[in-house]
């Protein structure tokens, strides 16, 4: 399980979490959820048809979106799957808003700045870098966010604009999806942040 929280410099409080499975979280959990003005959640396991009765127990305070988990077999459990979550007081664009499987947009506008968030559960890395380049477009005018657990490997790399890697983690392995994911920050100039201990969650800021 993976999960990423915190205030953003602009004053948007987000929470990116991998929660593998969504239906046996509790009050505690949804109480939590609260505090933050997005929410991205994966690996939700939520198929189309229970969500309604999901809907039910979400916060009131969100305005929600699913995408659907996908179920490749007639037994056992749906696979990926993802919710998001915005405060209702915050300002939403809802026209032009890009989904695709495994990718889902949110448009914001937060103290007169613009804000696309995508959350994003990447089954194979070289796919979801081929749909970001060609259907995510970058604005001068927008901060434009990706997030969410792109199941990669990225050993202890970042990127600072001093050009130092600074990245603390336990596994020093970088495979071959991490090196795509890399690819896709540098061409894009954007910046890594990387919860600690967060396992497989993690966000790009690519902010001109």
């Amino acid at each position: 399980m993976g999960k990423k929280n915190g205030e953003d410099k602009r004053g948007l409080k987000l929470l990116f979490w991998n929660i593998a499975g969504l239906k046996k979280k509790d009050n505690l959990f949804w109480d939590y959820v609260k505090n933050f003005d997005f929410v991205g959640l994966t690996e939700t396991w939520i198929l189309e048809r229970d969500w309604n009765k999901l809907k039910d127990v979400l916060p009131k305070e969100f305005q929600w979106k699913l995408q659907g988990a996908k179920k490749e077999k007639r037994k056992g459990r749906a696979k990926g799957g993802i919710i998001t979550g915005v405060k209702k007081d915050i300002k939403e664009i809802e026209e032009g808003a890009i989904e695709m499987e495994g990718i889902v947009e949110r448009k914001l506008t937060v103290n007169k700045k613009r804000w696309r968030i995508y959350t994003i559960y990447s089954r194979r890395m070289r796919n979801t870098k081929q749909e970001i380049q060609e259907k995510i477009e970058e604005s001068e005018e927008e901060v434009l966010l990706l997030e969410g657990d792109f199941n990669a490997r990225i050993g202890n790399r970042s990127r600072e604009e001093d050009g130092e890697n600074t990245r603390k983690s336990k596994d020093k392995v970088e495979n071959k999806d991490g090196k795509l994911l890399w690819e896709l920050i540098e061409e894009r100039l954007g910046s890594l942040e990387w919860g600690e201990g967060m396992g497989r969650g993690g966000g790009i800021y690519l902010d001109r």
